[in-house]
């Protein structure tokens, strides 16, 4: 017969740095899912915002295309009104950057900014071609587009990415829509659709197909349904649309004023902007899913990690050993 100590404090202590080497590996993935999922949360808010300004960026572009196509006859009062709105709606959105995250490319957008009052002028004065003003607009949205891009911070989550993609697809889809508006706005108030307005509208118009087309396929595939070519507005601008691309093969102008046509098209874009703002909406509701999911998954395994270090450390403490007796196995004698 003979005994021996054991000492469990030889057993435990390499599980302890087992389990807390698991708990850091567990609860660091946590951690980084849950950041990501608030940083999702709150940049979609600020790309909603941004959109905010694209908006009434692209109802201004168009104000302005017309006006300088009708050599300051067409749309004047409705540009004044539109410029009034845009500060407003900048001023809000701007003001909330200083008690919170701005875009990551503040410094470009602002900028831009700073030079909206020259580019006003210029439009006022009738000192730029209306092609150029177009582009400078166009330059100022596309800066805010991809401030919006860069925000909406990638996501592992299938459902969320493919809203994501389809938020971005559409959004560029609206601003293909506003270009086709100030181009529509500036045959119109001239009352000639040449050559570069035709084509510069046949290749809006299929780029605008192509985006919804990307954007319904991503909408579909997340288990939601965009079907925006089914609104009640599309028709009546579609419409228009065609008889104006056709007056650019040698038909008839559409009898419609600068005015109407912008109108039509305004009605189109807002049925866009309502759908984008469903998206962000969906966007928004699945990404604060997220970060709470993320944060109670942090704490269910945080508290399973302490429970296990907690068990550990009884068994440690209970006492440092104990004897142990074996007795040999007797043999025949």
């Amino acid at each position: 017969m003979f005994a021996f100590r054991t000492d469990r404090r030889i057993f435990v202590l390499p599980l302890i740095v087992v389990i807390l080497l698991l708990g850091w590996k567990v609860l660091g993935t946590l951690f980084a899912d849950r950041d990501r999922a608030e940083l999702v949360e709150s940049r979609t808010y600020l790309a909603e915002r941004l959109n905010d300004i694209v908006h009434q960026l692209q109802r201004e572009r168009g104000y302005s295309s017309g006006y300088l196509a009708s050599d300051g006859r067409a749309l004047t009062d409705e540009l004044a009104a539109q410029r009034r709105l845009t500060d407003e709606v900048v001023g809000n959105v701007v003001s909330e950057w200083a008690v919170a995250d701005g875009p990551r490319n503040a410094d470009v957008i602002e900028a831009r900014l700073d030079e909206l009052q020259q580019w006003r002028t210029w439009v006022d004065a009738q000192s730029i071609a209306r092609s150029e003003v177009v582009d400078v607009y166009t330059a100022f949205i596309s800066d805010l587009l991809e401030a919006a891009e860069l925000n909406i911070v990638a996501s592992p989550e299938d459902r969320l990415r493919l809203l994501i993609e389809a938020s971005q697809a559409l959004a560029q889809a609206k601003d293909t829509a506003g270009l086709q508006r100030a181009t529509g706005a500036a045959a119109f108030a001239s009352q000639d659709m040449d050559a570069e307005l035709h084509l510069t509208l046949v290749s809006l118009a299929a780029q605008e197909a192509a985006f919804l087309e990307l954007a319904e396929g991503n909408v579909q595939g997340s288990g939601w349904h965009l079907a925006v070519n089914q609104s009640e507005n599309f028709a009546p601008m579609d419409r228009v649309r065609r008889d104006l691309i056709a007056a650019g093969y040698g038909g008839s102008m559409p009898d419609i004023s600068a005015e109407s046509w912008f109108a039509l098209s305004s009605d189109w874009i807002n049925a866009l902007r309502r759908a984008e703002n469903q998206l962000a909406s969906e966007i928004a509701d699945l990404s604060r899913e997220a970060a709470q999911t993320a944060t109670s998954n942090l704490i269910s395994n945080g508290l399973q990690v302490v429970l296990a270090l907690l068990f550990v450390f009884a068994q440690v403490s209970d006492r440092p050993g104990r004897a142990v007796s074996q007795t040999p196995t007797q043999g025949a004698a």
